[in-house]
Parts: C-alpha cells; sequence; structure tokens
C-alpha cells in the first residue's frame, strides 16, 4: 500500500504539471439558433453550443469557449456599424467578437450583478451598447482613453413600471431607445441626462388601447413603431394612439429589412403589406430572421420533433435548410464505444434532440426525430451499451428498449403486440402502460442483455433477454423476467451492473421512502431457466441513503455506488455476499455522485454537480479535481456521465451543458509489446504530439528517444509517454529536425524500436 501511495503522489505531480497543456475537445448542440445576423458575407447564429458562422460557400463554423468564448450558451447577438458581433451568454457575460480578427472585448459587469439573471436582447448603437434584461435596460459605453467598454448606467424604472422585463430594445435614429417589456412599451430619449429617473421614460400600457401589457417585440415600420403583444400586433400612429391590426398570432420577433415589415410566430414567418395584410410562409422551428446584402430572408430555427434546427434560406416562396453537424443535445446522459472507434451518445432535453449521435473523429451519425420515428426516439435515452454481437441496445425513459443492429435496422421492444409486448409501462392505465421505463441495459459474460423495467405494471422489474434471442430474434423465443417479489417488493429500479462473477446488481434512483429501497444483487447460478437455485440479497448494508444516482463494476473486484450524499464500494469478490457491506470513501462524502467510470489504469472517476473528483486506485488517494474553471474545459460544472474509451485513452464527459472530451495517458495497451506503433510520421511538434498506440507501452513501457549516434534526447514515463511526445528534450528544449530512434521497454524485459523523422515545418 505505501508504494501505491507513493506512485500516486507521484502521478498527482505529473497531472497537475500537464494540466495547462492538456488536449480537449468539446461537443456541442449547434443546431438550435436562438438569434441571426449577417455580417462581412457571413450569416451568425446565436446557439445553445457556441457561435455558429455559416459561410457563402455553405461550410458550418462553430466557435465555443475553446476559442475564448466566454460560455457554452449564446443566447443573442447583434452587429455593429464596424461589423462587429456582439454577444450576450446565459451566463451574462458580454462579449465582442471582429471576423477575421477574433474576440475584441469582454464585459463581466452582468455577469456580477446578482439581480440579473438573463439578457434577452442587445442592441448597438453609436457608442453604446444597449441589454435587455430581466429587470430592465442596462447600458454600456465605450471609453477611449482607455480602449474599453464600461457599464455605465442601468434603467430599472419606466414611469409606473419598477424592475419590469424588457424582451426587446429598438435603437430610433440613435436618439430614442424603445423597449418592449412585460409591463407596456416604453420610450426616453438618450439626450436626457438622467434616464436613471422613472420619470425620463414613455410608458404605454393598455389603458393607451396597447392590446397587452406583455410585449414581446418591437420594431419601426414607415416611420410608424409596431409593437407585438400576447393580444395582438398593434401599430402607434401619429395621434400617439395604438391601433390593432391583428388579434390572431402571438408574434415573438418583429424585424423592418429592406422595406418590409416582417415577423416571427409559432407558426413561421409574415411579411406584411403596408395596409397591414401578411402573407403567411409555414416555417415550424423559426426563431429570428435577418437578410444579407441582397435582400434575401434567411431564419434561424430551433430543434424540435419536426425541425432539426439550423438556418433556413428563403427563396421563391419555400425554405432551403442548412443544418450543422454536431452533438444532438447538450444532455448527453450515456456513451458506447463501438468496435470500429465510433463513440455512440445518447440524451436529450426535448422531443428533436432526444436521441443518438455517433463521431468517428471524422464524421456524425445521428438517430433523432424526424427521421427515426420508433419510440425511443420521442423520449428521453438514458443508457447504452453493446452487445457480444455487435448490436447497439438503448434503454430510455417510457420510450421501451431498442436494439441497433449491425445492418442499421433497428428492433423496438415496449408494451405493443407489434414488438412482442415483452415489456410493460408503470401503472394500470393505458397512458401509462404505453410508457415503458428501461434506464438502464447491461450484458452479462455470456453475451444476455439486462435491463431494468422500472415500475413495470405486472411486477417484471429485472428482464434478461438471452443471447440465442439476440442472434435470432424469432417470435416463440421467451425473454426471462425476475419478479419485484424478489427484491423486497420494490418497484422502481433504475441502475444496473454486473460484476466478474455475472452477479447483477441493481438500484434505485427515487427519492421516495417506499419499504425494500436499496441495492439488491442476484447469482443465478449460470442457470437462467431455473429461478429454483437463484440467490438473492439485499438491500446490501452501509448505505447513509438508499437513494443512489449511479452504480457501476469496479474491475479491481467493487461495485461502486453513487448516492445523494456520497461514494459507496463493496466487496464483489467475495462467493458469499451475506454480510457485505458498503464503506464510503471520505474525501467524497456529502456529495451526490452523479456518475461513475473506472479508466484502464483503475482510477475511479466521479462525476458529481461540481466537476469530476479522481480517485487512485489504493482508493485513498484524490489524484485531481477537474471542473469547469480554467484550465480545465468543462462547459458546466455538473457532471452527469463519463465514459474514458480504453483504446485511445479519451475520456468523454457529458455535463449539463454540454459534452468535454480530455485525452488521458489512461489506456489499455495490454500486457506485452508485439510491435513499436507510432504516429504521425513524419512528426511535426508544431501542429501536435508524437503518440504512441496499439501494444507500444504494454505492462507499464516507458519510452527513450535517442539520436542516431545514441545520445538521449528524452526519457519519457509510462504516463508521459501515454500522453505523447511533445518533440522537446529532458532540458526543454525543442529538439532539431532529423531522424531519431525511439525505444519502448517495460519491467517485463520486453522492448520494441523503431525510428521517426521529425520535421518542423
Amino acid at each position: 500500500m505505501r508504494d501505491k501511495i507513493f506512485g500516486a503522489a507521484a502521478l498527482l505531480a505529473v497531472l497537475f504539471s500537464n494540466a495547462l497543456c492538456e488536449e480537449w475537445r468539446l461537443f456541442t448542440n449547434f443546431r438550435a439558433l436562438r438569434d441571426i445576423a449577417y455580417a462581412q458575407g457571413s450569416l451568425w447564429g446565436a446557439s445553445g453550443g457556441g457561435l455558429v458562422e455559416l459561410t457563402p460557400d455553405s461550410v458550418f463554423n462553430c466557435r465555443t469557449t475553446l476559442d475564448g468564448l466566454g460560455g457554452v450558451g449564446v443566447r443573442c447577438l447583434a452587429v455593429d456599424a464596424d461589423d462587429g458581433i456582439w454577444l450576450a451568454f446565459d451566463n451574462r457575460l458580454v462579449q465582442r467578437f471582429q471576423p477575421g480578427q477574433g474576440l475584441t472585448y469582454t464585459i463581466y459587469t452582468l455577469a456580477q450583478e446578482a439581480g440579473i439573471s438573463s439578457i434577452n436582447r442587445i442592441v448597438a448603437g453609436a457608442g453604446d451598447i444597449f441589454l435587455a434584461t430581466n429587470r430592465g435596460i442596462a447600458r454600456l459605453k465605450y471609453n477611449a482613453g482607455s480602449d474599453r467598454w464600461i457599464w455605465l448606467e442601468e434603467y430599472r424604472r419606466f414611469g409606473s413600471a419598477v424592475n419590469p422585463e424588457a424582451r426587446d430594445l429598438f435603437l430610433q435614429d440613435d436618439s430614442l431607445l424603445w423597449a418592449a417589456t412585460n409591463a407596456g412599451v416604453v420610450v426616453g430619449s438618450l439626450h436626457n441626462p438622467n434616464l436613471v429617473d422613472g420619470g425620463s421614460w414613455r410608458l404605454w400600457t393598455t389603458s393607451d388601447r396597447l392590446p397587452a401589457n406583455d410585449v414581446k417585440a418591437l420594431t419601426l415600420f414607415n416611420n410608424k413603431i409596431y409593437a407585438a403583444t400576447t393580444g395582438g400586433v398593434a401599430r402607434l400612429d401619429a395621434d400617439n394612439v395604438w391601433r390593432v391590426f391583428d388579434y390572431q398570432t402571438i408574434i415573438s420577433r418583429l424585424y423592418t429589412r429592406n422595406g418590409r415589415l416582417l415577423s416571427v410566430s409559432a407558426i413561421g414567418m409574415r411579411i406584411w403589406s403596408s395596409d397591414g395584410v401578411p402573407q403567411i410562409f409555414d416555417r415550424r422551428g423559426l426563431t429570428s430572421l435577418t437578410t444579407d446584402g441582397a435582400g434575401r430572408i434567411y431564419g434561424g430555427l430551433t430543434v424540435s420533433y419536426q425541425c432539426r434546427g439550423g438556418v433556413g434560406a428563403f427563396q421563391d416562396s419555400a425554405w432551403r435548410d442548412f443544418v450543422p453537424d454536431g452533438a444532438s443535445s447538450n444532455l448527453i446522459l450515456a456513451f458506447a464505444f463501438a468496435p470500429n472507434g465510433e463513440i455512440v451518445m445518447a440524451g436529450g432535453r426535448e422531443p428533436g434532440e432526444y436521441g443518438l449521435t455517433g463521431w468517428d473523429g471524422n464524421q456524425w451519425r445521428r438517430w433523432t426525430l424526424p427521421e427515426y420515428q420508433g419510440l425511443p426516439f420521442w423520449f428521453q435515452p438514458r443508457a447504452l451499451t453493446f452487445d457480444l454481437d455487435g448490436g447497439l441496445w438503448v434503454g430510455s425513459f417510457m420510450g421501451g428498449l431498442a436494439r441497433l443492429n449491425p445492418d442499421s435496422s433497428i428492433d423496438y421492444y415496449n408494451h405493443s403486440q407489434e414488438t412482442g409486448a415483452r415489456l410493460i409501462g408503470y401503472g394500470s392505465s393505458q397512458p401509462e402502460i404505453d410508457r415503458v421505463l428501461t434506464p438502464s441495459v447491461a450484458v452479462d459474460l455470456n453475451g444476455n442483455v439486462w435491463t431494468v423495467n422500472r415500475g413495470a405494471a405486472n411486477g417484471r422489474v429485472l428482464v434478461c433477454i438471452p443471447r440465442d434471442f439476440i442472434q435470432d430474434p424469432q417470435p416463440d423465443k421467451e425473454w426471462i423476467y425476475f419478479h419485484r417479489s424478489l427484491f423486497g417488493n420494490y418497484p422502481h429500479f433504475d441502475l444496473i451492473a454486473i460484476d466478474a462473477g455475472n452477479r447483477k446488481w441493481i438500484a434505485s434512483t427515487d427519492p421516495s421512502s417506499i419499504a425494500g429501497r436499496g441495492v439488491y444483487v442476484l447469482d443465478d447460478r449460470g442457470t437462467l431457466n431455473d429461478p429454483a437455485d437463484d440467490i438473492v440479497k439485499g438491500p446490501i448494508a452501509g448505505l447513509n441513503s438508499p437513494q443512489l444516482l449511479s452504480l457501476a463494476y469496479d474491475p479491481d473486484g467493487y461495485i461502486w455506488g453513487g448516492s445523494i450524499d456520497g461514494a459507496y464500494y463493496v466487496n464483489a469478490k467475495a462467493l458469499d455476499l451475506s454480510n457485505a457491506q458498503f464503506s464510503s470513501v471520505y474525501w467524497l462524502r456529502d456529495i451526490g455522485i452523479n456518475t461513475i467510470a473506472i479508466d484502464p489504469a483503475g482510477n475511479k472517476w466521479f462525476g458529481s454537480d461540481f466537476g469530476i473528483t479522481i480517485l487512485a486506485s489504493d482508493l485513498f488517494t484524490a489524484l485531481r479535481r477537474i471542473t469547469a474553471d480554467p484550465p480545465d474545459r468543462l462547459p458546466d460544472p455538473k457532471v452527469l456521465s463519463i465514459a474514458i474509451d480504453p483504446k485511445t485513452g479519451w475520456a468523454y464527459i457529458g455535463t449539463n451543458n454540454g459534452t468535454a472530451a480530455l485525452r488521458t495517458a489512461y489506456r489499455d495497451f495490454g500486457q506485452r509489446i508485439q510491435a513499436l506503433e507510432i504516429e504521425p510520421n513524419p512528426f511535426n511538434p508544431n501542429t501536435g504530439l508524437l503518440l504512441f498506440k496499439g501494444s507500444s507501452l504494454a505492462g507499464g513501457a516507458e519510452a527513450s528517444i535517442f539520436t542516431p549516434d545514441g545520445r538521449l534526447v528524452r526519457r519519457l514515463s509510462h504516463f508521459q509517454a501515454a500522453l505523447g511526445w511533445d518533440g522537446n528534450t529532458d532540458n526543454g528544449q525543442p529538439s532539431a529536425d532529423g531522424i531519431y530512434l525511439i525505444l519502448t521497454h517495460n519491467s517485463s524485459g520486453q522492448t520494441s524500436r523503431g525510428k521517426i523523422a521529425l520535421i518542423r515545418r
């Protein structure tokens, strides 16, 4: 144990020394555009996954926090007179992005104001930036002396309205500032030196014949102000009286473009003529509009069960969609690694996002609505596992179970007769019976697939799909079921893990205090069709709370449970579990553990609402914390899923607001060195690292790099070599161009040799 502790401490030092140069990737959902604008020949979109650019040649460029953005979710944007793009983020940061140059300014003031929870709209004026917030209007001013933007003042009183939410802003002739609020329409003169005084503003409400005080949008068309309210669209005429000309539709955005009045509603776009008669063009999912230099109309699209998101181009009275690649959602709840190296992600917050995304390092695949109509894609998929025959099983919340077959066909299993009625919902009425919950799936050592059927109305809460059915799914082949009476009559199991003895561990995330709640283990003793010899133990003692959020098997011989109050482990190596009891981890006491993963080095990764804690295999040493603060790159501190690819060492981390990937040294190189595999060759240190692949570092091998005449250039520990060589010497100096000899060697005496050409271009 002493050696392990000292070894872990040394590893900890290396981890922190490498933190600043780690390689991160970010996978976010760019498809749902919240706002759109045109600048310097490109279309620019504010999305929940970052800043989106659609170039004139129809190529998407997507920028995230890895590119310096102040957050993942861009809420709205605006273009200033210099074609700079102002961005307001969900976290209330404000930044200016100059196309072709990058970020030029970051304003933190609004994010530091405790009372400001959202920025709904941003408008750029001549030396001023105005922001519509949840409590009024904030004004930023450019200071030429310091070359920075400063918070000038905030307007929170508008006549009798105090702290109203501002939804939209309109700047008229750089002198009048109009705002749509939930208390009415307000206007103030920028020539007034005291706009902080509520008496400096004019407030229009229903008493002025405004159709409703809840105003969504404003614009100026034909020298008249138009307001979209929840009671209809109204126009302010010359006599200062509002006149309603459309009671039918709730409009969310209004624009004046190229002499036309454009509006956005739930059903699409309207183009209004001067007499108030609209042309209606259906476009579900439309959120915003803009026009290019030629007056062509483009729309920002959200994601729904009818719409894939992206950008819609309107031409000849029809829409043509452009959809960026990427993850299907910012909320990824499960990962699985395909035999071909593809990473598959599952999750989603709402229809349209629900489904799967596959990424092989170069191309994306997507299984979502509207293309895929099976029940799991109408509900949230929560679990993934590949079976031993190459099929991908998908467990969902209320959508049943699906298998994506190697031939790309899909089999569905739920309550319906056409799927064999092999599963059932959680209640007695038809809508409840239709809602089949299979939130966890696992494969046992014999290739059988197991799932929990949470709350099954027939009591069959644990289900086994035999491998002979998987290989030949005939209707007359039976599945095997285990009734809740085996498990304290508890009905709501959500989690399953299978240990090295092929025993099935199940647990619940349910917070309700139903008798029998806890962790159970089933040993079917290898006779699935003979329940007489089954052994069931549980609830397993030692948990402060029986409500688990995660469950995982550790190849070191433990079952890990992530509870609402910490991390617990139980020895699963014992043949007799009669006296099994969970023990807690000191480092993680009183922290809810949302997810647990074990990497190939035996380190334990615990995801919580505050990031990740990595515990060494000695169960004592805390190696590292990963957070949303630099130099780490988590898009959100709340971590919901973790998976480490044993072939590449990439750790995939699903957070509440996007997925991050971190390249680690934790790979399964095997125990025997077969050959030296290195790439790229030739190697340019200016463009990346030299990576050791295959079995090059098997058995904990180290690497040494020499010049052709035998002079040692760099010695890399196993951990350092697994991360890759940066082309520097042991003294930290850049190595010269040329040929280098590489030797890997482990403690068993196994070696491999090779050559690399180092060329700095």
